[in-house]
């Protein structure tokens, strides 16, 4: 089973990244997908038309309330959800919950949105805005997201490639995140070009 861990700071669009995750694999692996938080943007079940269609959540599960065959949705025969909690304060959720979790799903691949909990052989992906490229990134792989029309990460390129995490590549505003997935899947960097001499030159005269 492979374990994938999304994260990043809130509304950066780790829930679209996951639900995109979560949609590719499924096409011919055996998915469930979960939030472990909920955003007050979007939700996993915002994108399949279930808002308030729902009444168990992942915390449900954890204290009890229902088994696992009830709180999990079936979008597809390959693509099962699991909806974040409803209120923020419901359960203080354990990794012990999380392991308890992993143990019982019938699943190949297991995603994990907005888990900041230390999860054993999980693959780790963060999420970051142009802003936050000075970062430390504690994560295998990391990729910037939401960047203007004009983002070049030609001059960040050091700082960029510069980090212990793979670099997935960055991601325009309303775009899709197929590179970024490619790239993971491959396990592989998405290179950066270097500025030619002359586009050094226009950029020093620029400022």
């Amino acid at each position: 089973m492979q374990i994938y861990l999304i994260n990043g700071k809130n509304n950066i669009g780790k829930t679209d990244f996951a639900v995109n995750l979560a949609e590719r694999l499924s096409e011919n692996k055996m998915v469930l997908l979960t939030s472990l938080f909920r955003s007050d943007q979007s939700n996993i079940e915002d994108y399949y038309k279930k808002d308030g269609m729902i009444s168990y959540d992942i915390s449900d599960y954890f204290l009890g309330i229902c088994d696992l065959e009830k709180v999990m949705v079936e979008e597809n025969p390959n693509l099962k959800f699991i909806i974040a909690p409803l209120m923020d304060d419901k359960y203080d959720i354990r990794v012990q919950d999380v392991y308890n979790l992993i143990d019982e799903v019938d699943a190949d691949i297991i995603i994990l949105d907005n888990l900041y909990l230390s999860i054993k052989d999980a693959i780790k992906i963060e999420i970051l805005d142009k802003e936050d490229i000075d970062k430390d990134v504690h994560a295998d792989f990391y990729f910037i997201n939401r960047c203007d029309q004009d983002f070049d990460p030609r001059p960040l390129r050091d700082k960029i490639l510069g980090k212990s995490a793979t670099y997935l590549g960055f991601v325009k505003e309303n775009e899709y995140f197929k590179k970024v997935i490619d790239n993971l899947l491959a396990g592989q960097a998405e290179p950066i070009g270097k500025l030619g001499f002359f586009e050094k030159l226009k950029r020093i005269f620029k400022k």
